[in-house]
């Protein structure tokens, strides 16, 4: 009993003295961002002069919008596991409230000069139904998460994912490298279901106002931790088993 009592003591001194995962907060601002609109389809709004960006869905219009952001570096020996996309109502009209499917495209276009039309021609998209729902393309990879939410003007808005098996953090994970800052292109169609009164607006990123404690440009927040080694979760396994066996 006293070699059991003695190895248990070994392995809880041992466990006191495992480093701690080590847990990353990385900030990332979009470095462009539009709206494209199905009624103006060879109209690019990358460059509107009062930059923001829209989403509606209609069965007049449809209004899709698209962010662009280098990825940060991945710490070694990290992963992703939580992000939060935040966003800031544009005023002075609101409450906006909105429907929204996330997207990452399989490729990262100008989104100064993408249009709707430039948008169906890459099969990001095939066009709209006729409640203004963006039908996604073969180069629109879904995350398959929807973001549904209302807020008044000038506030900040986040959709947060923790999933780490699928949805926006498992693809920001396996896009993410520790050697070079990758690109991506994140999309929001409108999905509805609220046809001709679902719109939102929201700050973009060339808009330099300051919005009293906050910044209003497109931000992801992503969150990682350091993997376990193999030889700590051993450790802990072994840990458990004898102290449950001590208890026996």
């Amino acid at each position: 009993m006293k070699t059991l009592a003695s190895t248990v003591g070994l392995v809880v001194a041992l466990l006191a003295l495992t480093v701690p995962v080590q847990a990353v907060t990385l900030e990332v601002q979009a470095t462009q961002d539009t709206w494209i609109q199905s009624n103006a389809p060879g109209t690019a709004f990358g460059t509107n002069v009062n930059p923001s960006t829209q989403i509606r869905d209609a069965s007049t219009v449809s209004r899709a919008a698209l962010y662009g952001f280098n990825l940060p570096l991945m710490p070694a020996g990290h992963k992703v596991t939580k992000v939060d996309f935040r966003l800031i109502t544009l005023g002075p009209d609101g409450p906006w409230f909105w429907n929204t499917d996330f997207a990452i495209l399989a490729d990262n276009p100008n989104l100064l000069t993408l249009t709707w039309n430039g948008a169906v021609a890459a099969d990001y998209i095939t066009g709209a139904n006729g409640n203004g729902h963006v039908q996604w393309g073969s180069n629109a990879n879904l995350t398959g998460d929807n973001w549904d939410d209302s807020a008044p003007a000038s506030t900040p808005v986040v959709y947060t994912d923790a999933t780490e098996t699928d949805g926006l953090a498992k693809m920001i994970n396996d896009l993410m490298s520790n050697s070079l800052n990758v690109p991506m292109t994140l999309m929001l169609g409108p999905t509805g279901p609220n046809s001709d009164f679902n719109i939102a607006a929201f700050y973009g990123s060339e808009n330099g106002e300051a919005l009293g404690e906050f910044e209003p440009h497109p931000r992801l927040y992503i969150y990682t931790e350091e993997i376990p080694e193999p030889a700590t979760i051993a450790l802990l396994a072994l840990g458990g088993l004898l102290i449950a066996r001590r208890r026996c």
